[in-house]
């Protein structure tokens, strides 16, 4: 019986840290053979409306090595370079972008083949920004602590919120009801269309305060949750972008209400179960409507 298999030393590569996938191919001959073997590493992006349409946007084929091999198991190393350019693995209702390995071995007359999948990400540093200013009607001071990346992998992600009355003590507001979610922006194009999806992608966090100026000197946490399941990983790719923005608003007593839009990069893992997950069909996208906060570029 003549069989051949992939594996791989890891089924997800993380880019930040290296930049190559690698593993062996075993292969299973009955007899003495010459062997015909050749590698290949690609990268697809699909795309699901109005049809399913792929585009490989990566493709490594090696050197055919011809192997004089006696009957038996044998394990072929292989390792291939990746650049840090590539795009996330992203599996989305919109469409999917994807990795895999395939090996060819060609035995006199009889050609077997072997193919398997891996995902790629790019992890980022648990780093903060601090942004700072007033409100239009210069009746507040704040000043905010956001995460520049959000891991997919964490239970929730940690705000620090400031705030300072600019007015005197008798006008000053006695309540603020703060409000806070996680955007998500997905630009997806075909031949025929380019169209921006608004969705929101963690649920809305809403807090009172009733003495705002008191979180000057006492700065407010903000543990918002996050949902593996329902959100996706940055990306970008011909014709798939995901990109994210914090959207948080102040709403006073005595002015009109402050709308903040922050960045933040989403970044993780995707379950190796989800890897061949073709989309949910389920949703109705007729509600994304936001075409402003990401670009086609």
């Amino acid at each position: 019986m003549t069989s051949l298999h992939i594996f791989l030393d890891e089924k997800s590569v993380d880019l930040s840290e290296k930049r190559t996938v690698s593993g062996y191919v075993e292969l299973l001959i009955p007899t003495s053979s010459y062997v015909h073997l050749s590698t290949r590493v690609t990268g697809q992006e699909l795309v699901y409306s109005p049809y399913d349409s792929a585009t490989c946007f990566f493709n490594q084929t090696s050197t055919p090595q011809t192997l004089q091999l006696a009957a038996g198991l044998h394990r072929i190393p292989f390792s291939w370079a990746l650049h840090r350019e590539l795009p996330c693995s992203l599996i989305h209702r919109f469409g999917s972008i994807g990795y895999s390995v395939g090996a060819v071995a060609l035995i006199g007359d009889l050609a077997i083949r072997a193919h398997i999948k891996f995902s790629v990400t790019k992890s980022q540093s648990k780093i903060s920004t601090i942004y700072w200013g007033t409100t239009p009607d210069r009746k507040w001071r704040y000043e905010l602590e956001v995460p520049k990346s959000i891991c997919l992998g964490d239970l929730s992600v940690r705000l620090t919120l400031r705030l300072k009355s600019l007015m005197p003590p008798k006008l000053e507001s006695n309540g603020c009801l703060l409000g806070c979610q996680l955007w998500e922006f997905a630009s997806v194009s075909d031949p025929e269309k380019a169209e921006t999806h608004h969705s929101q992608s963690m649920e809305p966090y809403t807090h009172l305060l009733t003495n705002p100026s008191s979180t000057w000197s006492n700065p407010l946490e903000l543990l918002l949750p996050i949902s593996k399941h329902d959100s996706h990983v940055d990306t970008k790719c011909e014709r798939i972008c995901i990109k994210h923005l914090f959207h948080l608003t102040l709403a006073f007593n005595e002015t009109a209400d402050v709308h903040l839009d922050f960045p933040a990069i989403v970044c993780g893992e995707i379950p190796v179960a989800e890897l061949c997950v073709r989309r949910d069909s389920a949703n109705d996208t007729n509600e994304y409507v936001d075409e402003k906060l990401i670009s086609s570029a």
